[in-house]
């Protein structure tokens, strides 16, 4: 292993690129508990071991079971669930503002201004265009 880790030290010296040692991070895989973790070096720094990683959306655990990765999309899951519920509430909600703002504004004009001076038709389609707008823009 450390003979690998040389060979990428070396070809990152000779294409002038660096790998980031505090962004890397090593695993030691296996169903045994190891007492002793051998040391790896990149360059001159010592790599650090982790216990878990995530990897293109998959967690790994150092024993290979599925237990973190589960625990992860479980946690994204009831995140996107709470979401949901919240966004249905403000739905509801503004519905109901929606329902009160037309009502208030059938209310006003039916017996204000243009209830007097327009037809009723035309104060229907005005209604018709404001519900639509509103329920647009929510």
């Amino acid at each position: 292993m450390e003979c690998s880790l040389k060979n990428l030290d070396e070809w990152s010296a000779t294409t002038s690129l660096k790998f980031s040692t505090t962004k890397s991070k090593c695993m030691l895989f296996t169903k045994q508990q190891i007492q002793e973790k051998p040391t790896l070096k990149l360059g001159n720094d010592n790599l650090q071991y982790v216990e878990r990683k995530k990897f293109f959306g998959v967690v790994f655990d150092q024993h290979l079971t599925w237990k973190p990765h589960i625990n992860f999309l479980k946690g994204t899951c009831s995140k996107l669930l709470n979401l949901s519920n919240v966004l249905t509430m403000l739905s509801v909600l503004s519905e109901m503002l929606i329902d009160k703002a037309l009502e208030w504004f059938r209310k006003t004009n039916h017996s204000g201004i243009l209830g007097t001076t327009s037809s009723r038709s035309s104060v229907t389609s005005t209604y018709r265009v404001m519900k639509k707008s509103w329920r647009s823009r929510l």
